[in-house]
């Protein structure tokens, strides 16, 4: 009678597995991340929730997916997860105008997460991990790493290097995960490390990223270091930041945009 009926047929049609499989094929693809998001909804599609209608999802609904998905992960992966899924229903709502009553991601916050890792590289840490990178039968490894601690670059920023993108002594990276080209120095010991490789007919400086993935979780196990490759970015920061390199000057080679997000990658030793 008032004229505001709204139809929820659609939405009590859709389950939520249903919604990210067309979030996937329409949205995903346009992503710089695009392979972490299939892969984390391929991992919601496991759970009960991707089986509940766009309809009755509620907050309490949501929490509980979150609360099982930190037991098998983390706080911040659940946190991820939950934001994807926010994402998504928001797309849902705005772009495909199936109606929901309310968007139950309005009604529940983040888990708390751990304040990030100040721990170091110690130099004799990073000679334990070259050591051993010398010895991997993958020939790329150590000056995979060399990039990393030296310039602070993502793992998938190297591995998709490409000769003709080097320059002098600097190397241009196109379209990075920020959408922009960025264009870093090369080092002397970057400089010594390419000089050691081969060259490959596809002009790929290194090989694909599963095997050199292996190759540094290998390193690392036989170097006895608990460490991932993105600590090497945080270190590589925290050394220019020492060596007296500005804000932007830092920024313009690790590629970060804000200087809140750099802040939290740099720590400075007292001594």
């Amino acid at each position: 009678e008032l004229g505001k009926y709204e139809d929820t047929t659609e939405a009590g049609m859709t389950t939520l597995g249903q919604a990210l499989d067309r979030y996937l094929i329409e949205k995903t693809p346009d992503k710089k991340g695009d392979s972490e998001e299939s892969y984390r909804i391929g991992k919601i599609k496991r759970y009960n929730i991707a089986k509940c209608s766009l309809s009755e999802l509620t907050a309490g609904k949501l929490t509980k997916f979150r609360k099982e998905i930190a037991q098998d992960t983390s706080n911040s992966n659940a946190n991820r997860y939950v934001s994807l899924v926010c994402t998504c229903l928001k797309t849902v709502i705005n772009e495909w105008e199936i109606y929901l009553p309310a968007n139950p991601c309005n009604k529940i916050g983040q888990l708390p997460e751990p304040a990030p890792n100040e721990d170091r590289i110690t130099p004799d840490e990073e000679h334990r991990i070259m050591v051993e990178a010398r010895k991997s039968r993958n020939i790329y490894l150590p000056c995979i790493i060399t990039f990393g601690i030296e310039l602070g670059m993502r793992r998938g920023e190297i591995t998709k290097l490409r000769w003709e993108w080097i320059k002098g002594h600097t190397i241009s990276i196109p379209d990075t995960k920020n959408g922009t080209t960025r264009t870093v120095p090369i080092t002397p010991r970057i400089e010594e490390e390419l000089n050691k490789l081969p060259r490959h007919i596809s002009g790929r400086i290194f090989g694909n990223m599963k095997s050199f993935r292996d190759a540094w979780e290998n390193c690392i196990k036989r170097a006895d270091v608990d460490t991932n490759f993105h600590r090497l970015r945080h270190e590589a920061c925290s050394r220019l930041d020492e060596k007296g390199f500005t804000i932007p000057q830092i920024c313009a080679i690790s590629g970060h945009k804000r200087w809140e997000s750099l802040r939290r990658y740099t720590h400075i030793k007292p001594e």
